[in-house]
């Protein structure tokens, strides 16, 4: 095969990388996959086709990277295969990951040079991300078409707008930009005058996070820069210019960006929020018998900026207990009333399906709406209660007070985290199943269900995910991919010629690795295509470095 063909497609799809449209949608044995996927199948064929001589030495001895995400695969089929729950959800997303270790095994069987260029063409395709992201933090509102082909609905906080750039959503597209920055300061660190070059690639790519307002990717890339700097540093000084200019100028922007584009924790938009209710029970006090089933009406007014077209109220039982303290062991569901669509300013009245539990005692009825996937809790709408009393004898219940606390419906990592423990406790070994944590989160954490419950709601920590979906042994593997990985970049800089590309090759590496690390302690985004495919390529790329040796 010509070299020309698994170069371009190499390219081709570190260039599509930070872009998955949700259509083209293309359908293989039962299977969807998107475009990014398909292009992703195309070079992974490409490279093992072009490269199958330095593969077979790949397979025989496999680096430890690549041995232990392949391992992280492993674990995930047999947590698909004995997750309590969407076992066919499990088994296609263990699939993708099985396809991330196989282009990891395609770009560790590449030659170095090849990689770089596929380096480039991401920095290429980042920088089109941070160019859409100043454009949508300043108000570009031309442009969202465009973004809405690559994600649900704009994404505010409150009053606040975030840009997401052609990503899901915007801390995927912060995650993408330090992907797309780190490698280019590295590489400029092989050219003279090279703080030059970093410097404005950084004012773009700086001022592309900030406006995603990812705290945690400004963190990440803040990080992988100063461990750029510090292992060029190692090697040699001047190497070491580039990265200390490119992080000092992140700093500089950000300190700058706080006190002149805004000068609050998100950045503030004329108007009301973007998603909003108001809730209005018809009663204020509620008896039922165990097990009773009845109506309650209930009235919402839809105080955003955004119609609702598809809208359920969810509600659930919350315990409380005779300390007037939340019981949030004791949750328990209640069925889901479909709500009509609601134009802004618009009210509409429900009457909601109460089922009451079995047990006799004090509860709150919570009630939750979920409005075109979005939850208004998670959007920082209080949730609507009612102090109930569960008794045989309905007529003698004595009416109570109970103010719900906001630390039981808050939607904030923390909450999010207890969650992940939750499932991890209960299943220690192999999890819940791969991609099981979205779907499992609001029960765990004893928050309203939905008929339309938000299921793009990670753990927002890669790791206690892996253990919350994969257990203990994937905890372990995908630990063991990080720690080779680190290891293998850090053994091949000890070794490379000082000043070389070799040295700068695998900080870059080592940068990467530990930015994404870094991220991933406060996001979760590895059940997202460009993200796994990119841990892909940086695995691959690492455990290259120690077959060059064997075949130089």
């Amino acid at each position: 095969m010509s070299r020309t063909l698994p170069v371009a497609a190499l390219c081709a799809l570190l260039l599509l990388l930070p872009f998955e449209p949700r259509r083209p949608v293309f359908h293989v044995f039962g299977l969807r996959f998107t475009l990014v996927e398909y292009v992703a199948a195309v070079a992974a064929v490409a490279l093992l086709t072009a490269y199958r001589a330095r593969l077979r030495g790949l397979l025989r001895r496999p680096p430890l990277p690549l041995a232990f995400l392949s391992s992280y695969v492993a674990v995930q089929l047999l947590s698909a295969a004995l997750a309590p729950m969407n076992r066919g959800l499990a088994f296609k997303f263990a699939l993708r990951m099985g396809a991330a270790a196989v282009l990891a095994f395609a770009v560790a069987a590449t030659p170095r040079d090849v990689l770089r260029r596929g380096l480039s063409a991401l920095t290429l395709s980042c920088a089109a991300v941070a160019v859409l992201a100043i454009l949508e933090g300043v108000g570009v509102s031309g442009l969202d078409p465009f973004l809405d082909e690559f994600r649900s609905g704009p994404f505010w906080i409150g009053l606040s707008r975030r840009a997401s750039a052609g990503s899901e959503s915007p801390n995927l597209a912060a995650a993408m930009l330090l992907y797309g920055l780190v490698p280019s300061v590295g590489l400029a660190a092989l050219r003279p005058k090279a703080s030059r070059i970093a410097i404005p690639l950084t004012v773009l790519f700086s001022l592309g996070v900030l406006f995603t307002d990812s705290r945690g990717g400004l963190l990440a890339l803040a990080v992988a820069l100063a461990t750029l700097c510090v292992a060029l540093a190692w090697k040699r000084w001047s190497a070491a210019l580039a990265p200390a200019a490119a992080l000092l100028t992140l700093l500089a922007v950000a300190a700058l960006f706080s006190v002149t584009v805004r000068t609050s924790p998100r950045m503030s938009y004329p108007g009301v929020p973007a998603r909003a209710a108001r809730y209005a029970p018809g009663e204020t006090f509620l008896s039922f018998g165990p097990r009773e089933a009845r109506t309650v009406a209930v009235t919402l007014t839809n105080d955003g900026r955004t119609p609702w077209t598809t809208a359920a109220l969810g509600c659930s039982w919350q315990r409380v207990e005779a300390e007037r303290t939340m019981d949030r062991t004791a949750t328990a569901h209640c069925p889901v009333t479909l709500v009509p669509p609601a134009a802004p300013g618009q009210t509409v009245r429900v009457d909601a399906a109460v089922l009451a539990p079995a047990a006799e005692g004090r509860y709150l009825l919570v009630w939750d709406l979920v409005a075109d996937g979005w939850v208004m809790s998670s959007v920082g709408v209080p949730p609507a209660t009612i102090p109930t009393v569960v008794t045989r004898d309905p007529a003698a219940a004595r009416p109570f007070s109970y103010a719900l606390p906001a630390a039981t419906w808050r939607r904030g990592r923390a909450a999010l985290w207890r969650a992940a423990l939750a499932m991890w406790r209960e299943h220690p070994l192999t999890g819940i199943g791969p991609d099981n944590f979205r779907w499992a989160h609001a029960e765990y954490a004893g928050w309203p269900a939905g008929a339309t419950q938000e299921t793009l709601i990670p753990a927002n920590n890669m790791f206690l995910e892996a253990a919350a979906t994969t257990g203990s042994f994937g905890l372990l593997a995908l630990l063991g991919t990080f720690a080779s990985t680190i290891r293998a970049t850090l053994r091949e800089l000890s070794r490379a010629p000082r000043a070389s590309s070799e040295a700068v090759w695998a900080a870059a590496l080592l940068a990467l690795t530990i930015g994404i690390v870094v991220h991933g302690l406060v996001d979760s985004f590895l059940g997202f295509t460009g993200h796994y495919l990119f841990l892909a390529f940086v695995v691959g790329s690492t455990s290259s470095l120690n077959a060059e040796q064997d075949w130089s």
